[in-house]
């Protein structure tokens, strides 16, 4: 039996590229990703059971829908229609939540970008993203070998990025045990997931020491880097209001996608690409 809620869970799901529920469920970390065991997870989809409220933060995270978007704005309707049905939603609540909840006006760039991206992405898993932190040798190789179609050996790796071959050696290892690499009969190793749109956990969703290595392995990897280009300004805004724009800014990182490429040129190289807000004083 279907609720609003359940509708929309699964239409939620299904877009944010997960088949399946088995799929949602165990490629966000399963119960400590997600908060729910299978089961748990199975009846909601099937409309015979309803979420906690104080809950709801680590489905949304595991959905990737981005904070304050239309799309976590239906998905909470949704809930709250399930939880107190429609008529008290619609003589209690609907008034209340029209006045302070605006939807974004998305541009046409968000389906042709996920139009394009259809079928390319992939999920990595908690099991694999521990892996790619166990420090900052497998971080480097994740990175690189990711984006590239071609073998490698593990002196090759070393030179390329700067890593001694045992260094090297060992970090592939470690990332060929969780399956994103795969080790070929003559020693090199081959990412298989080179040709696809990799995403990684939600940085909210995992573990406090997840969150720190993740931070520390980047902002030292950009640190070593050059800057290429910059653009930025100051503008006063309703905090609110401000928040639509954040779904169109998140696009800029798929839609750099279409610039990856997956065999080395003359001059090509790894970018961190990245779009940010700060907020620098009440006013």
């Amino acid at each position: 039996m279907s609720t609003i809620f359940s509708a929309a869970l699964c239409r939620a799901r299904k877009e944010a590229g997960f088949s399946t529920a088995y799929r949602f469920f165990y490629d966000n970390g399963g119960a400590q990703g997600i908060g729910f065991s299978y089961r748990q997870y199975l009846r909601m989809e099937e409309g015979k059971s309803l979420p906690e409220c104080n809950k709801l933060n680590k489905l949304f995270l595991a959905l990737r829908i981005p904070l304050f978007s239309t799309a976590t704005h239906e998905l909470a309707i949704a809930w709250l229609k399930t939880m107190t049905g429609k008529e008290a939603y619609a003589y209690v609540f609907s008034a209340l939540i029209r006045e302070q909840t605006g939807e974004s006006a998305l541009s046409p760039i968000h389906t042709v970008v996920k139009s394009a991206m259809e079928g390319r992405k992939y999920y990595i898993n908690h099991e694999q993203y521990r892996a790619i932190l166990t420090n900052p040798d497998t971080f480097i190789c994740f990175t690189a070998l990711s984006s590239d179609t071609g073998a490698w050996s593990a002196d090759q790796t070393a030179k390329a990025l700067r890593l001694s071959k045992e260094a090297a050696d060992a970090a592939m290892k470690i990332l060929a045990a969780v399956k994103i690499l795969k080790r070929m009969k003559n020693g090199d190793y081959k990412c298989p997931l080179a040709s696809k749109d990799l995403e990684l956990p939600h940085f909210d969703a995992t573990e406090p020491e997840l969150q720190a290595k993740m931070l520390k392995y980047k902002n030292d990897l950009i640190a070593l880097g050059t800057g290429e280009w910059g653009c930025g300004g100051i503008l006063r805004a309703d905090s609110t209001v401000l928040r639509n724009l954040y779904p169109v800014m998140m696009m800029n990182i798929p839609t750099a996608q279409a610039y990856a490429i997956s065999r080395k040129t003359d001059r090509s190289a790894l970018f961190y690409i990245e779009c940010k807000v700060v907020k620098l004083r009440d006013f």
